[in-house]
């Protein structure tokens, strides 16, 4: 392989590499967020309201990118993220 093919080859999967951005890879809904590991995030629902969840603990190098509920948000039934005052309420 010659000199100039290389460095063509090495170009091209560095500018690919640098436009991969995690954060890219979702447009996550209203009144969520981006995490690169949903392992790292103690998911809530509103039927975790009386039994607070079991949340598993951090996976160290975890990159399973998810959106989640902000803070002081839950999912409801439906799936969708809301303020925790308006869990139980029909959507």
């Amino acid at each position: 392989m010659s000199l100039k093919a290389g460095l063509l080859i090495f170009c091209i999967v560095s500018i690919n590499a640098m436009t991969m951005d995690k954060g890219d890879a979702f447009d996550c809904p209203v009144n969520e967020k981006y995490v690169e590991c949903e392992l790292a995030v103690c998911q809530k629902y509103c039927t975790d309201l009386n039994t607070p969840p079991g949340c598993a603990g951090l996976a160290p190098g975890c990159y399973m990118p998810a959106c989640v509920c902000k803070d002081y948000w839950l999912r409801n039934k439906d799936g969708i993220c809301v303020p925790y005052q308006d869990c139980g309420k029909e959507s």
